[in-house]
């Protein structure tokens, strides 16, 4: 089902940016921590 497949790739993706974000937070905390 490819709206199913496209639909999961967007989940994923959304998840992964989520990720990110929480590693750059918690990069920018350990920055200023130093």
């Amino acid at each position: 089902e490819p709206v199913r497949s496209f639909y999961d790739l967007e989940g994923l993706w959304i998840d992964a940016e989520r990720i990110e974000t929480k590693s750059m937070r918690e990069n920018i905390k350990t920055d200023v921590t130093v």
